[in-house]
């Protein structure tokens, strides 16, 4: 039995939530490099998963299961990179209307005029997700509707955010008056960096600050 794909439900909920989206570390350029950029590409599991769950798969009275992998779509590495050369691109566009008109360098953009750059074209707008279970990529707008907490939720925890401290959020603005809520949701904010997770790490606390407060913002309706 070669390459048959099985169904995740064979897997622990723990397990299968690992199985059930791809995360690519690597810089843009490993994927750009493949040479047929139309291919699936694969992703070895841990050894140590496949053992765990050869005992599930027999063929012949012998476990049968070997080695096992991820699929990824070529298509979806393909839009991947086409959305990474997107976001770069207007990011450069931005910082060039950004400059002052006598500039020299780019040094010269504000700070903070470069963070609202990196906060709404990379950590906003859309992101690709490629699921796993359908073979198939879609694109889902990462944006917070105001009053709307599930949405909210739901974009904090794609940040990286743990669950204590969503609930701590969710104590924070919960049947408050909007200023209490602004108050709350800042002060919250402010201490972002015990409430992230590993995912939220990679990006730096300080952008995560921003880009929480950017959905803070649509959330309440009000700038904060």
């Amino acid at each position: 039995m070669q390459s048959h794909p099985f169904s995740l439900l064979v897997l622990s909920p723990e397990h299968r939530k690992m199985m059930e989206r791809v995360h690519l570390h690597q810089p843009a350029a490993s994927y750009e490099a493949r040479p047929n950029q139309d291919s699936d590409a694969h992703l070895p599991w841990n050894q140590a998963l496949v053992v765990k769950y050869s005992r599930l798969i027999f063929e012949g009275g012998e476990p049968a299961l070997m080695r096992a992998w991820q699929d990824i779509p070529g298509s979806v590495l393909v839009a991947l990179l086409e959305q990474v050369r997107t976001r770069v691109l207007r990011f450069a566009l931005d910082l060039r209307d950004s400059l002052p008109e006598d500039a020299s360098s780019a040094s010269v953009v504000p700070a903070a005029d470069i963070d609202r750059s990196v906060v709404q074209i990379f950590y906003g707008g859309n992101n690709l997700i490629a699921t796993n279970t359908a073979h198939a990529s879609q694109v889902v707008q990462q944006s917070v509707n105001q009053n709307d907490l599930g949405s909210l939720i739901h974009a904090l925890k794609e940040l990286g955010i743990t669950d204590e401290g969503v609930d701590e959020l969710r104590k924070s603005i919960e049947h408050k008056t909007a200023d209490t809520k602004a108050e709350n949701a800042r002060t919250w904010a402010a201490d972002i960096g015990k409430y992230i997770g590993k995912e939220g790490v990679r990006m730096g606390v300080e952008v995560a600050k921003r880009t929480a407060l950017h959905w803070l913002s649509q959330y309440l309706g009000i700038p904060l």
